[in-house]
């Protein structure tokens, strides 16, 4: 009979300890569920995420306490060695602070083993924990990813006495990796999005300068930051060239700076990203904390032509608030940035290009005044009627060196060309010289260019020969008083240096004609018609002696010469 009484209470045991076992399974197996299907959930960006995460294992834990942290370096008495990135339990509102960790528990400061386990478990044994008002008595702690600083890790607090498991640990320990994993997989579905625009954004800027407001813009959408700037390396020095974010403050009195006083410069100077994940443990740094209270700080590389062209960089007050997938979608913006730059500068030496071709098709290479070619193109522009878009016909613009004074009962739309050839000029040429020839060009061009109004248009047409375009005269009588001071300033000696060094003084003078039409009065007339008739005009002032005016005043088709 007794052995019959063991037997049952045997029988009983493991009937009890099988039933306790397969509560225990579908516990577990529910819990599983529950946590799987809360990250499972869609969620708007990692934040979202996280919280329901942290949500969905307090509740199948039984936690008091979740919160995801990162590790920090103390730089002052009041710092702590844990920053709490999110959480759940904490009382709304509550400080997020954490008070010192066991060994167990820590990943920072000096409780903390130097390579701590990915998943581990505590219980407090006499040792308790008070964490927003909750007296900690065990806990886990899971690390998301060892080899990433910013992923930091999960801690689960309970109040009661009751060690984690092993089953629960490697439950939490999935759900870790399944949560590092989502959160990753969301930041790069963010930071495609913002690189797919940025591509398109980037190449619309063909100036640098717009280009490098984009990329810091693209920098804060990219990283969350909270500064983030653009540096041009040039001459040893980095030049901060756009900045932008919510720190609310303007960097640009710490810049430039010297290139090796950039964080990781030797990094960057081989086109290598350079993270710092918190600034505290960098010794004897000017900017390390409290003094500027940035944290992170990365420094990207925009490698163009073989150098580093650019720095991107990006600063935030937390501490490894840069994930590994944050720094690899900045890199890819340096790389489209890269590009950019590129087709930037080619676009720029493209247009300069296509500008000195433009100048040296329509300027005089001597000179530089206007050639023939731009000078019949703009009489050209200027005889075609006046349009509404050009303003009242009538209105006269003031010129403070204007000698065109037409009266008031005269509409001033009239066109005027003035020809000017040099008398003497081939003497100076024969007696001194080409280079002299030249001096004495260079001159008489500056001086016809004080000489004139802003609003006409001076051109050499060749050898000694200049011709004046004028705008808003009402004939060519009107016209005489500004040949009279052309003439004015060509009397004057001009000194010309010789090989030898020394000093020519040389003295020349000037025949000019004049002729002018009305503006659209002549469907049919040509700049070159009128330019005819101005050096027609100045062949008369030649034949009459030189150093004179001679004027040809048109009405309908017939002229008359007037001296």
């Amino acid at each position: 009979m007794a052995d019959l009484r063991e037997q049952l209470a045997a029988a009983r045991r493991e009937t009890g300890a099988a039933r306790e076992s397969a509560r225990r399974a579908h516990r577990d197996s529910a819990r599983l569920v529950r946590l799987l299907t809360a990250l499972s959930r869609p969620a708007v960006d990692a934040t979202a995420l996280v919280t329901s995460a942290l949500e969905a294992v307090s509740e199948a834990f039984g936690a008091d306490v979740v919160c995801l942290v990162r590790a920090a370096v103390p730089v002052a008495a009041a710092d702590v060695d844990h920053v709490v990135v999110a959480a759940c339990g904490f009382p709304q509102g509550g400080a997020l602070a954490l008070p010192t960790l066991p060994a167990e528990l820590a990943v920072a400061g000096p409780a903390a083993t130097s390579h701590p386990a990915t998943c581990g478990g505590w219980s407090g044994e006499g040792l308790e924990l008070e964490v927003s008002g909750v007296v900690i008595r065990s806990g886990a702690r899971l690390v998301l990813d060892p080899a990433d600083a910013s992923a930091g890790m999960l801690l689960v607090l309970r109040a009661k006495t009751d060690t984690f498991s092993p089953t629960e640990l490697k439950m939490l320990q999935s759900l870790t990796e399944r949560l590092h994993a989502a959160v990753q997989a969301l930041e790069r579905r963010s930071a495609a999005e913002v690189l797919a625009t940025a591509g398109a954004h980037l190449t619309q800027h063909q100036d640098s300068a717009h280009l490098c407001r984009e990329a810091a813009a693209l920098l804060v959408a990219l990283t969350e930051a909270e500064w983030a700037g653009v540096a041009e390396v040039r001459d040893g020095r980095a030049h901060l060239v756009a900045q932008t974010g919510p720190l609310g403050v303007d960097l640009a009195p710490h810049w430039p700076r010297k290139t090796e006083d950039l964080l990781g410069w030797e990094r960057l100077r081989e086109g290598r990203s350079h993270l710092c994940q918190d600034l505290a443990s960098v010794v004897d740094h000017p900017d390390r904390p409290p003094h500027s209270g940035v944290r992170t700080v990365m420094n990207v590389p925009v490698v163009a032509e073989g150098a580093t062209q650019l720095v991107l960089t990006a600063l935030h007050r937390t501490p490894s608030a840069f994930s590994r997938v944050t720094v690899e979608a900045v890199e890819q913006l340096s790389s489209a940035l890269s590009g950019a730059l590129v087709s930037s500068r080619l676009h720029k030496a493209l247009r300069a290009s296509e500008q000195s071709a433009r100048h040296r098709a329509t300027h005089d290479t001597l000179t530089g005044l206007a050639n023939r070619a731009l000078f019949l193109e703009e009489l050209e522009r200027r005889l075609a009627p006046r349009s509404t878009e050009d303003g009242d016909p009538g209105t006269v613009p003031d010129h403070p060196r204007d000698a065109v004074d037409p009266t008031p009962s005269t509409p001033a739309d009239g066109i005027a060309v003035l020809f000017c050839d040099l008398d003497g000029f081939k003497a100076v040429n024969d007696q001194l010289g080409h280079d002299a020839g030249d001096q004495l060009l260079c001159q008489v061009s500056q001086r016809l260019s004080a000489a004139v109004r802003s609003d006409d248009l001076l051109a050499r047409l060749g050898g000694d020969e200049f011709v004046v375009l004028l705008d808003d005269v009402p004939d060519a009588v009107a016209v005489r008083p500004v040949a009279e001071r052309l003439l004015a300033v060509l009397s004057e000696p001009f000194s010309l240096s010789r090989h030898d060094g020394g000093v020519e003084v040389v003295r020349v003078g000037g025949s000019l004609g004049g002729a002018s039409t009305v503006r659209g009065a002549h469907p049919h007339q040509r700049a070159s018609d009128l330019l005819r008739r101005a050096d027609t005009a100045m062949y008369a002032a030649k034949r009459a002696g030189g150093g004179q005016v001679c004027t040809d005043v048109a009405s309908g088709t017939d002229s008359r010469m007037a001296g």
